[in-house]
């Protein structure tokens, strides 16, 4: 008899992330933290764009994100995520959600998986 793991799931972005299957049942429900993993941006400014103002931002270090912790997957943004490759980090214990779900106003309700970056 196999045992499957038990994984702590921490959400690390500022709203609750549904988890739905493909006939839009809720699989899982994982409440914000109160914790929010983010890339701290500088921004510094730019030579306008055909007259419109532009800006150079530089991803600096990482806000928010705890260490690892034996059976605890993060859920945290895309863009953080793709910061933390692009940086050459590399967390196996998070991931952010993927394959967003909308209704008929187009707005995201969900999505139907987890993504890891490799």
């Amino acid at each position: 008899m196999s045992v499957t793991p038990v994984i702590t799931l921490v959400n690390l972005t500022p709203h609750a992330v549904i988890v739905l299957d493909e006939n839009g049942e809720v699989i899982v429900c994982i409440q914000a933290s109160g914790t929010i993993a983010r890339l701290v941006e500088t921004v510094a400014e730019a030579p306008e764009v055909l007259g419109v103002p532009g800006v150079t931002v530089a991803l600096g270090p990482i806000d928010g994100l705890p260490d690892q912790v034996d059976g605890t997957t993060y859920v945290v943004s895309m863009p953080l995520l793709m910061g933390m490759r692009a940086a050459g980090i590399d967390r196996p214990d998070c991931v952010y959600p993927f394959g967003q779900v909308r209704d008929d106003q187009g707005r995201i309700i969900g999505c139907r998986s987890f993504a890891r970056i490799t």
